[in-house]
């Protein structure tokens, strides 16, 4: 819950920058803006922690759930092995 609410302050203040930025598209200008280099960093670092702890929570769930983590990491592969084990189902990978 911690990470999400993390997760929303960092998405938050993207949307923020980005909605600065189209109101004057000139990059020099974004990129001189006070402070804004600091921010970015911050968020970088913020999203960084974020990946790691959603990252640690996939494997405990992998962990958990061995065979269904297989082939978590490629949904084409899943498709083809569950188009093997149902070939009565129409799935298109």
């Amino acid at each position: 819950m911690q990470e999400a609410k993390r997760f929303d302050g960092i998405d938050k203040s993207w949307k923020k920058i980005m909605q600065d930025t189209a109101k004057n598209p000139n990059v020099l200008e974004a990129c001189s803006v006070e402070g804004r280099l600091d921010t970015l960093r911050m968020l970088s670092e913020q999203l960084e922690t974020c990946q790691k702890s959603l990252s640690e929570y996939l494997d405990t769930k992998r962990c958990a759930f061995p065979r269904c983590a297989i082939h978590a990491n490629s949904l084409s592969a899943l498709m083809s092995y569950m188009a093997t084990c149902l070939p009565w189902v129409n799935i298109q990978a």
